[in-house]
This record gives structure tokens, C-alpha cells and sequence, in this order.
């Protein structure tokens, strides 16, 4: 009797650890389009604010920019991804804390234009602008 109770245990076990794995991996593919909307949002979001806020960037800001994931960094506590696209290079990283709040730098042709801010709740706040 001990052993079936024991053996239908371990089966339940298992079985609750499958289940949480598919939904982990079901959650992870919506969450990697989730992200991949989120970052084109933000990434738009930043050229569309340089652009506001800085005319002498508005030339080398396209209407429709094309981005490209060119590299990414994870570590414990946090996580960087940078994107190209039409001459610019974004680097996007947040801490891993309650509260997110993004770091964002953008560069356009290695240092012509150098913009630097961040971005909480949507709201984005510069914290610099240099150009040569």
C-alpha cells in the first residue's frame, strides 16, 4: 500500500513538473514576441523623442528605421541588448529590480551624435545629447 501511494506520488509529481514546464515555455514565446514588440516601441519611441527635441538629429532619423538585433548581454541582475539600424547603434539595458527602468544610449555613426536617457513607465528622460 506504501509503495503504490508513494509511486502514484512521484507520478504526480512529475506530472505538475511537466505542466509548469509547457506553460514556462508557452510563457516564454509569448513573452520573446511581447518583447520583440515592446523593444520596436521603444526604440521608436527614443528617434521619434531625439528627433523632437534635437533638429540637428532630425537628416540622420529615418521615418521607417529598420532595426537588427547586433548583440546582447546577460549577467546576473542584468540584462543589455543592442540593435542597429540606418547608421544609429541603441543599446537598451535595465536592471533586474522591482521597479524597471531602462538605460538607453544611442549613437549615430560612431559618435557623431551621442544621445543618452532613460525610460520608465513609457516616459522617456534625457540625461544627455553630444554631437561633433
Amino acid at each position: 500500500m506504501m509503495k503504490k501511494l508513494t509511486i502514484g506520488l512521484i507520478l504526480l509529481i512529475i506530472a505538475v513538473l511537466i505542466g509548469v514546464s509547457s506553460c514556462a515555455q508557452s510563457n516564454v514565446s509569448q513573452n520573446t514576441d511581447t518583447d520583440k514588440t515592446m523593444t520596436d516601441e521603444m526604440l521608436n519611441s527614443v528617434m521619434n523623442y531625439i528627433k523632437a527635441n534635437h533638429p540637428d538629429a532630425t537628416p540622420f532619423i529615418k521615418e521607417k528605421m529598420s532595426w537588427s538585433e547586433s548583440s546582447s548581454i546577460k549577467r546576473i541582475g542584468y540584462t543589455a541588448f543592442t540593435y542597429m539600424g540606418n547608421g544609429w547603434t541603441v543599446t537598451i539595458g535595465h536592471a533586474v529590480t522591482a521597479e524597471v527602468i531602462y538605460e538607453i544610449r544611442a549613437e549615430y555613426d560612431s559618435g557623431k551624435i551621442v544621445w543618452t536617457g532613460t525610460m520608465k513607465d513609457n516616459a522617456i528622460t534625457e540625461e544627455g545629447y553630444t554631437t561633433k
